[in-house]
Parts: structure tokens; sequence; C-alpha cells
């Protein structure tokens, strides 16, 4: 049985390497597209030199795996560059708007909880219902409808309004296969 700490080191080295291939394909997809990176930073009247002056001053006139070192080693350090729109610190506009997201995050969290667990505590309470019948006709329609394509049907099935008897959760299914 393994334990609390093998665990732990499994799930945390899975997300370091989670992290890794996520921000490794970023650095791929924005470096690999076609054009220049700065065409959003450079103004068309600028000088060439002007130009190959910020392409180096943003390590771009470096190869491939200098440029992908760089970014890894600036990313760990949490030094992100500027921004090329606002021109501060990515950094310092992450940080402006975290309060704006924190918000959303816990009230979309909360709301989420709260209609789980009222909803939950309702169903519980009915039991055997027309209510809970069509809870899992709901999940099986979110899911897909596993038990309609079980039978062969193209659509998802419904239950009927009444289980077979009153304390079991055995429904009829009115599937499309059976009509």
């Amino acid at each position: 049985m393994p334990t609390r700490f093998s665990f732990l080191a499994s799930r945390l080295s899975q997300t370091v390497l989670v992290l890794w291939v996520v921000a490794t394909l970023l650095f791929l997809i924005f470096r690999l597209m076609p054009g220049n990176p700065l065409v959003a930073y450079i103004d068309p009247n600028f000088t060439a030199e002007v130009q190959q002056a910020l392409l180096r001053q943003f390590g771009l006139d470096q190869p491939l795996h200098v440029q992908y070192a760089v970014f890894l080693s600036n990313l760990v350090r949490g030094e992100f560059g500027r921004s090329f729109f606002s021109r501060e610190p990515v950094s310092q506009v992450m940080w402006q708007v975290l309060p704006n997201t924190l918000v959303l995050t816990l009230s979309a969290l909360l709301l989420a909880y709260a209609v789980g667990v009222v909803g939950g505590a309702l169903l519980a309470a009915r039991r055997g219902t027309w209510a809970e019948a069509w809870a899992w006709a709901a999940r099986s329609w979110r899911r897909g409808g596993e038990r309609g394509r079980k039978r062969g049907a193209s659509r998802p099935c419904w239950p009927r309004a009444r289980p077979r008897n009153s304390g079991s959760a055995c429904w009829r299914w009115r599937c499309s296969a059976s009509r």
C-alpha cells in the first residue's frame, strides 16, 4: 500500500510534468507561427536598425533552443516580461486583474456548491419519485445518453414517471430504439 508521502510525490511530479508540457507547447505555438512576433509592437515607420534592436532586446535574434532556455528560466523565476499592448510588466498587469478574477471564481464556486447541495438534499428527500427520475435523465442526457447508445438508440433515454417498485432505483427507460 503506497504511503501518503509517495502519493503526494507522485502527484507533484505529475503536476510538474503537465506544467512543463503546457509551457513547452505554448512556447512552440507562439514561436513557430508564421510571421514576426513583434508585429503588434513594431511601428511600420521604424527603421531596420530600430527593428533589429527590438529583436535583440526581446532575444528573438537567438536560436530557438536558446530562446526556450531563457523562456523556461524566466518562467521559473516569475519574470514574465513586458506586455506588448500596455508596455507594463506582465506581473503588474496580472496583479491588477487578480481581485476581479478571484471574485468571479469564488462566486461561481459558491453558487455551484449551493445549487449542488440544495439540489442533492431535495433529491434525497424525494427518493423514488418523478424528481429522481428526471434527475437521472438529465444526468444521462448530459453524459450523452449512454443507456440509449447501449440499446442502439440515436437519442438518449428518458425515464417513465414511476419506478418499477417504489424503493428501487431501477427505472423503466423509454428509449428511441424501443419505439
